[in-house]
Formats: C-alpha cells, structure tokens, sequence
C-alpha cells in the first residue's frame, strides 16, 4: 500500500470513529432522559398491590396509584353503579368542595378535564376518607369526582 493511501485509510478511521463517538453518546443521554421521565410518569396499576396498602370498598374497573414518603394518592375508576353506591353511603353534611392537583400520571380523562379550565386541578367533593384507611394510612380524603366514575383517594400514614 502507498503512503497517502494508507493516510487516508488512517484520517478515515479515526475521523470515523471520533465522529461516531458522540452520537453513541448522545443516544445514550437521551435514552436516559426518556426512561427518567417515562418512570416519573409512571404509577402502580395494580389492584391488589394496593389492597395491600389502602382498603378498596368496591371492586374497581382501573386504578392508578403512587406511594411518596408518607403519603398515598390513589385514582380510582369505579362502575356506575359502584360509584353511586358509594357516593350514597357518604354523609352529605362531611363533603366539602375541594381542588386537587392532577399529577402527571393521572388518567388522561382528568388530565384533559384539568386542561380545559387552564388549572393544574380539578374540583369535587372531599369526604373523610374512612371507607379507605388501613394501617398505616388513616388520615386523608377521598373526593369524588362530578360527571365521572373516579374518586381521588390521599392518604397520609400517621
């Protein structure tokens, strides 16, 4: 082989391999990225994993849970009819109109109800949220969401 051919192999080669070099880098980076706000976004979906932390009245259709510290929010899609059930058996003189801030990780119905009145929450009826505590979750409201199925449960481990 002739020297400027094999110096052109050589600026070839390492051209090649210092170009490359960042891209792997940057793919990687961005992967990370990705998968750090895919898990900040994520919650539990499991019904039964969160029987093991709050009590649950009614059998559920969806649930959508985190637990942070001390504290459990907990989404809950109910039938209609588990729903109205359960709406009925709360004493009216307890609720009381409240906000709560949707999360990231809320169902999209609630996401898209928070978006249309341009807040970062959504109002309803907060109760005590009795029908839901088990140890050591006994302190905290489940509210009630008008014109759907879901009730926001918060609860704090005392």
């Amino acid at each position: 082989m002739n020297q400027p051919a094999a110096f052109l192999l050589i600026v070839v080669f390492l051209f090649g391999a210092c170009s490359s070099q960042p891209a792997a880098d940057n793919r990687s980076q961005n992967s990370n990225s990705v998968n750090s706000n895919t898990v900040s976004n994520l919650a539990n979906d499991n019904v039964d994993e969160l029987r093991s932390s709050i009590q649950i009245p009614y059998d559920p259709e969806e649930v959508a849970w985190r637990v942070t510290a001390n504290r459990i929010v907990a989404v809950i899609l109910f039938t209609p009819e588990n729903y109205k059930t359960l709406s009925s058996r709360l004493n009216p003189g307890e609720g009381k109109q409240a906000q709560v801030a949707v999360e990231r990780w809320f169902p999209a119905e609630l996401i898209t109800m928070s978006e249309m009145t341009g807040e970062t929450t959504i109002g309803g009826t907060a109760y005590p949220a009795t029908n839901f505590y088990q140890a050591p979750y006994t302190e905290g409201n489940a509210t009630l969401i008008p014109e759907t199925n879901y009730v926001i449960v918060e609860l704090q481990a005392k």
